[in-house]
């Protein structure tokens, strides 16, 4: 079935926004053709006529998402985390591996892809664990499941450095040219002000201050360095110090990059607490929300061009979780439907270009994880997704795809909404109350 999609601005390849149309064959999964004007009916077997208040981009790209499922599939599952990400235009997510069970061993790492071959309703890979019990010689069985990136917690490294293992599981990571993507906190800082900081939600980000996050980084990249790995990723960068430090870093390891989200570029502690002040927990999340100064800096970041990457770190919980006291509060909160339309809202005020969007959204992201970008071009796969602009509206976490129906940024104003969501062969998303797209919504499905 060939749709048409008429009318409308389309971002094509990677330079310019043209008015026109575009046409795509959900048989073959691709772009079949793009033009300026206006298609015909007698091109498609549906046209969708549409106006200069729709946009047609790549599809979005996310490398830092949990989808629980299995024992925690009381907070999310694969099923409602994909359409979580459809309906924010995202094609492809990147899974973490801190479930219940972890997914830390081939046998589960091949269950889980075989599980959201079915339910997921777009494109799905696996960040694999570092191996369970330290077997590291497990890494090599990843690399026959396909998967070709690791993600290492504090918790990993700490274990690795006590049994003299870190110098053999980096071994590993080089010999197969593993993506080796780090959250980055010193444990031995976090439990020293642990003992002397009271601890409560206003002290969160005093407990894990910004210290834990540089001291981690520098012994990190101190490491890699010495054993040649090539390809390291740090996610969710909190303060501007390891911006610095990780710019810096590269004239030694060219291969370094690092993700950013938006909880870290548009929030402060101290205002959400404020926003929140009878659901704290809504705020708690690790690396820590930090001040207002930190905050201001890594926006002046992004505004200079020094941000590569954006991830949303969706991290759900079930609302009693978050209600509970300090610390019984897991960290994290639901991120997918907000990253999206946030950025867009840095374009639609002159912030950002939408090419800087799609490039810190969609194609650094690709690149980094070494998977083929989304691009706009005839003949290139189908990862599309389609915005609506002009329509202020504010952020309902109760409106949420995802089971984790809040979010630290309700009620913030938004002014572009995502309406289609096409993921090669399927169509993954439609926004219903679009009387324009309305058509389609009888042919949205998931894996």
């Amino acid at each position: 079935m060939k749709i048409g999609l008429t009318g409308c601005k389309i971002l094509v390849g990677n330079e310019h926004v043209i008015s026109g149309g575009i046409v795509i064959d959900l048989a073959s999964g691709t772009i079949e053709s793009i033009r300026e004007g206006s298609l015909s009916r007698t091109d498609v077997d549906i046209l969708v006529e549409l106006s200069r208040r729709y946009y047609v981009i790549p599809g979005f790209v996310d490398i830092h998402v949990h989808c629980r499922d299995d024992e925690l599939s009381h907070k999310e599952t694969i099923e409602t985390c994909t359409e979580a990400a459809a309906a924010a235009g995202v094609v492809l997510i990147f899974d973490m591996p801190n479930t219940s069970p972890p997914l830390n061993t081939p046998e589960r790492i091949e269950r889980r892809l075989e599980q959201a071959e079915s339910k997921s309703r777009v494109e799905y890979r696996i960040h694999a664990g570092v191996p369970e019990g330290l077997e590291l010689d497990l890494v090599d069985e990843y690399h026959r499941v396909g998967v070709h990136s690791i993600k290492i917690y504090p918790e990993d490294y700490e274990r690795l450095s006590e049994k003299r293992l870190l110098e053999k599981f980096l071994e590993k990571v080089k010999k197969y040219d593993i993506l080796l993507i780090a959250h980055c906190e010193d444990l031995d800082i976090v439990r020293e002000k642990e003992t002397t900081i009271e601890r409560t939600f206003s002290n969160h980000n005093k407990i894990r201050p910004e210290e834990a996050e540089i001291s981690a980084v520098k012994e990190l990249l101190k490491s890699c360095y010495k054993a040649k790995v090539r390809r390291i990723h740090i996610t969710h960068v909190s303060s501007p110090e390891t911006i610095r430090i990780l710019r810096d870093a590269r004239r030694l390891i060219p291969g370094l990059s690092f993700d950013v989200t938006p909880h870290h570029l548009f929030l402060c502690q101290e205002e959400c607490l404020s926003s929140f002040r009878d659901r704290p927990g809504i705020c708690k999340v690790n690396p820590p929300l930090r001040d207002y100064s930190s905050r201001n800096l890594m926006f002046s970041s992004l505004a200079k061009g020094e941000i590569e990457c954006i991830a949303s770190d969706h991290a759900p919980h079930t609302l009693e979780e978050k209600l509970q006291p300090y610390d019984r509060c897991p960290p994290g909160f639901p991120g997918l439907e907000t990253t999206s339309i946030l950025l867009l809202n840095l374009w639609r005020r002159e912030l950002l270009s939408l090419q800087d969007v799609v490039r810190l959204y969609s194609w650094k992201p690709s690149r980094i994880c070494n998977v083929m970008e989304p691009t706009i071009k005839p003949g290139a796969p189908a990862y599309l997704t389609v915005i609506k602009i002009g329509e202020e509206h504010r952020v309902r976490g109760n409106k949420f795809k995802s089971k984790a129906k809040y979010t630290p940024f309700e009620g913030v104003k938004v002014d572009s909404r995502i309406v289609l969501t096409v993921v090669r062969r399927r169509i993954a998303y439609v926004d219903e109350s679009d009387s324009r797209l309305r058509e389609l919504k009888d042919y949205v499905k998931s894996g």
